[in-house]
């Protein structure tokens, strides 16, 4: 356990930056009708992982004592944020099934990106325990 949390640890920047392309291709693949490219899409995800960490600053103050609060309301903020953009640039018919294949895809990007993110830190445990020996 110690060894994945100080693999997480080490690799969290990059981690970061993994969540923006495995959104980006799931929004990409549930909203090509909108003529919108894959480029596109990684901008608006992009710009959308900067706007939720700077709301995040704004109520670090909250995470002070509240963090499962915080860390609720950042995640809700983000995704709400992350709905409205695919509603607006997706096809102006169906807001209900835009608004589930938004949710979708932000489903299966998340569950890629944990998928990742346990293959890196399995590769980079196994790594360090065959070194060890």
């Amino acid at each position: 356990m110690e060894l994945a949390q100080e693999s997480f640890n080490n690799y969290l920047n990059l981690f970061s930056f993994l969540l923006v392309p495995t959104i980006g291709l799931f929004t990409y693949l549930f909203f090509r009708k909108a003529s919108i490219n894959l480029a596109e899409h990684l901008t608006a995800q992009a710009f959308l992982m900067s706007l939720t960490t700077a709301i995040s600053l704004l109520f670090m103050g909250l995470a002070l004592n509240h963090v499962a609060v915080y860390t609720i309301a950042v995640f809700l903020m983000g995704r709400t944020y992350q709905i409205w953009w695919c509603l607006s640039f997706a096809n102006k018919k169906g807001a209900i099934r835009n608004s589930l294949a938004a949710f979708a895809s932000f489903l299966f990007g998340y569950v890629l990106y944990d998928l990742l993110i346990s293959l890196m830190v399995g590769i980079d445990i196994g790594m360090k325990v065959g070194a060890m020996r």
